[in-house]
């Protein structure tokens, strides 16, 4: 066997257990926002939404692109009242996705009737314009739920 073929052969061997490495760092990468994302979501449905907010801002914070932590967090906002924030995260959310705005204006949907059955006319309209905004189709729903409560 030459010596040629030999560092051909090396190298070759060299080059797979590097992309095996990167491969695996990818992975396990993955497998950790997954995990932050999942925690954050079991840190919504017991209503600890300040826990969740603190999850997810990382998360978004070190991959931007993350489609689903900005949407997750945008649903966080809306549930501790803070909109601006909400729409802000939404609005990455769909600029990556725009697939999300369909998701997203069910959450403005659901944000509206909350309002309209609490009694805030004003914020549940403000609401249902977000929710419009994201998904058209909802607009005959909403202006049918609104006049029944007239």
């Amino acid at each position: 066997m030459s010596l040629k073929y030999l560092n051909g052969d090396i190298m070759k061997k060299k080059i797979y257990a590097i992309f095996f490495i990167i491969t695996l760092i990818g992975v396990s990468t993955s497998v950790f926002a997954w995990r932050e994302v999942k925690k954050a979501k079991e840190f919504m449905a017991a209503g600890m939404y300040p826990q969740a907010i603190s999850l997810l801002e990382k998360r978004v914070n070190e991959k931007p692109t993350d489609v689903e932590g900005h949407y997750q967090l945008g649903i966080c906002y809306i549930n501790t009242g803070d909109y601006s924030d909400a729409n802000a995260r939404f609005s990455s959310a769909v600029k990556l996705e725009p697939d999300y705005g369909y998701k997203i204006g069910e959450e403005w949907k659901k944000a509206g009737d909350e309002a309209l059955n609490a009694g805030r006319d004003n914020q549940a309209s403000g609401l249902y314009a977000k929710a419009i905004k994201y998904q058209p189709n909802l607009k005959n729903g909403i202006v049918q739920k609104a006049f029944k409560g007239c």
